[in-house]
């Protein structure tokens, strides 16, 4: 509480002790008092009304000076004070009724609890040498003009011209202890208050940095709630697109599938036709090796024949000198006559002999030359075929090179063809794993979503707080 608040609420006390005096002042006209006694309590009750309204005009202007403090408990202590003092007037009681007179005395401690709310320990320590100066002033002007004296008699308690010290001395250090125990409890509780105001001093440091905080922290959870949106907003749209990405893989793998389906047929096919070609090949040389040996026969034959057609040759050669010395015969035969005419009979059957071993001999040569000929032309195509075989061997050498070579790159192209298959495999099997994480990290989205909006309002919180 401030020292505007504290003073308000004691002048608000101020107007309850106005009232006070005000009833007590009427009470002692009801009761009969003397003048002196009520005029004095209500001239108080007017004057403290009077500080009372000054006191509030200062507080509604916040403008409570120390001076105006130190002034307004002076007031109130001789208002006290005079107050006291007015009850000497009693015809009856005197200066006895001013000193012992209770209620009054209550007076000090109750306005030195409400000077005690101000926490001020020299104040405390004023209003307490005061109260006991003003209450010492009473007995004195008591013993001095009031005919009073000090008795240690028990039996003039309630003697009006006798004091006791046993009685008084008590009221006196019960007054100075009330202003001890006031200003012990002003300095600890200005130290805890200035603990407080310290505390507050930090917590206001602290709730400054704090405020500080939440509005970074704001910021912050702005930006990463915008940062989580588009994370949100992205992560669907690669699912979407995984989708159709895993869409497309699975056709690659399909027509990978196929592709490998049909070059592992073709390799296979490849495969047969090289051994095929190659079983053909063997035969083909085989025919070669049979075309070159009825080459070399019919190369025999026409050697042969040329040989017959020599010996046929000769054998006409010596047909005819056959024929010539027949000849030469018949004529010797014929000029011996009858001598020589067996001879005759010899030499023409030798000459029938020797035509008819012509005649064969050129059917033999015509037939041989007829044979050689077709030798010949027999060998020239066999020679043909030979080559035809040979340039038809280099041909299927080529070609099943080449079908090895076809069998071979479709293997290879097999093994590469497995490793796409296994890549294509890898690639579902990665495009699945992604898009759980996908999935996965969507719903992390959308939990830090509700994280952030959950922050966003502990921050509003903090910030109203």
């Amino acid at each position: 509480m401030d020292r505007i608040e504290i003073e308000r609420v004691i002048n608000r006390a101020r107007f309850i002790f106005f009232a006070f005096f005000m009833l007590s002042g009427l009470a002692a006209v009801k009761t009969g008092s003397v003048p002196a006694v009520y005029i004095s309590i209500l001239s108080v009750a007017g004057s403290y009304l009077l500080v009372t309204l000054v006191n509030a005009w200062y507080i509604s202007k916040s403008n409570i000076t120390t001076l105006l403090i130190y002034t307004t408990t002076t007031l109130e202590i001789f208002f006290i004070f005079f107050v006291k003092y007015s009850f000497h007037n009693d015809p009856y009681n005197g200066y006895a009724m001013s000193i012992k007179e209770p209620s009054t005395f209550i007076l000090y401690l109750v306005f030195a609890i409400i000077c005690g709310l101000r926490y001020d320990k020299k104040l405390n320590i004023y209003f307490g040498v005061l109260s006991i100066a003003s209450y010492i002033l009473l007995i004195f002007l008591g013993v001095s003009h009031g005919g009073m004296v000090f008795s240690k008699d028990p039996a003039t308690v309630f003697d009006n011209k006798t004091l006791r010290m046993a009685q008084e001395l008590p009221k006196i250090m019960f007054m100075a202890g009330t202003s001890y125990f006031l200003y012990i409890m002003a300095s600890f509780t200005n130290r805890n208050v200035r603990q407080l105001e310290q505390a507050r001093t930090e917590s206001d440091e602290t709730l400054q940095r704090t405020g500080a905080a939440v509005t970074g922290m704001n910021e912050q959870i702005g930006r990463i709630s915008s940062s989580s949106k588009k994370i949100s907003s992205a992560c669907r749209e690669i699912s979407v697109r995984n989708s159709e990405h895993d869409g497309s893989i699975k056709e690659i793998s399909e027509t990978v599938d196929q592709f490998t389906s049909s070059v592992h047929s073709n390799t296979l096919q490849a495969s047969e036709s090289s051994r095929t070609l190659a079983s053909l090949n063997t035969v083909i040389a085989g025919k070669k090796v049979l075309a070159e040996n009825l080459s070399a026969s019919m190369n025999r034959i026409s050697a042969h024949s040329h040989e017959i057609s020599t010996i046929t040759g000769v054998i006409n050669d010596i047909s005819f000198q056959t024929n010539l010395l027949a000849l030469n015969a018949a004529i010797e035969a014929a000029r011996a006559g009858d001598a020589g005419r067996g001879f005759m009979v010899v030499a023409s059957e030798v000459k029938n002999l020797s035509q008819k071993t012509t005649e064969s001999s050129k059917r033999i040569r015509e037939i041989i030359e007829s044979n050689t000929a077709d030798v010949d032309s027999g060998a020239s195509l066999v020679l043909e075929v030979s080559e035809f075989f040979a340039d038809l061997i280099t041909d299927m050498n080529e070609i099943v090179t080449a079908i090895t070579r076809i069998s071979d790159e479709s293997a290879e192209q097999m093994n590469g063809i497995k490793t796409i298959g296994h890549a294509v495999e890898n690639l579902v099997h990665t495009g699945s794993v992604f898009s759980s994480a996908i999935k996965e990290l969507s719903g992390s989205s959308d939990e830090l979503n509700g994280i952030i909006n959950s922050l966003e309002q502990l921050a509003r919180d903090l910030g109203r707080k």
